[in-house]
């Protein structure tokens, strides 16, 4: 390509650890090309230049990605400069649901409970959502039910469980 994309983005790969690698191989495309629309997906991201998007957490962990770390750079600095958030508050749905560390279900999630949220977070204009429910890893039908429920809506949905299957 003519701005050597291709050719920055192999060399990228060479530094990937070889599980991550490994994973982009077995796509169903060139592991350049792969590695290549991922950095464009990174920088749209970073860049909050994507679509608008939903956070949906399991009820009282919806603020999950707003919690911050205390390793920063100056640990005595009571007020320090934090990178804003990559989505608002008002961008984290709670989800009536509860999965236990074991995977059995400890709160149903019904299906007109889903439809409900999938119906409710297209009418305010989000489309796409990132469905992040507890342990999810280990039973996703929860996940799975409200990620059918939010395409069936036209939101594209993004289930932490199928992203990363496991812990």
């Amino acid at each position: 390509d003519p701005r050597g994309h291709g050719r920055r983005v192999t060399e990228l790969a060479a530094r990937f650890p070889a599980v991550t690698f490994q994973w982009f191989t077995q796509l169903p495309v060139p592991p350049a090309q792969n590695l290549q629309v991922f950095s464009l997906s990174h920088d749209a991201f970073l860049e909050r230049k994507g679509a608008r998007t939903a956070y949906l957490g399991t009820s009282g962990f919806e603020e999950a990605p707003f919690l911050r770390r205390q390793n920063r750079p100056s640990l005595y600095d009571l007020a320090p400069a934090e990178p804003p958030p990559v989505l608002a508050r008002t961008d984290a749905k709670p989800v009536p649901e509860r999965i236990a560390a074991d995977g059995s279900v400890l709160r149903p999630l019904s299906r007109a409970t889903a439809r409900r949220i999938a119906k409710e977070i297209a009418r305010s204009g989000y489309r796409s959502a990132a469905v992040c429910l507890l342990f999810a890893f280990k039973a996703p039908g929860h996940e799975e039910i409200l990620s059918a429920a939010l395409e069936a809506e036209g939101v594209e949905a993004h289930r932490s469980s199928e992203v990363l299957p496991r812990p």
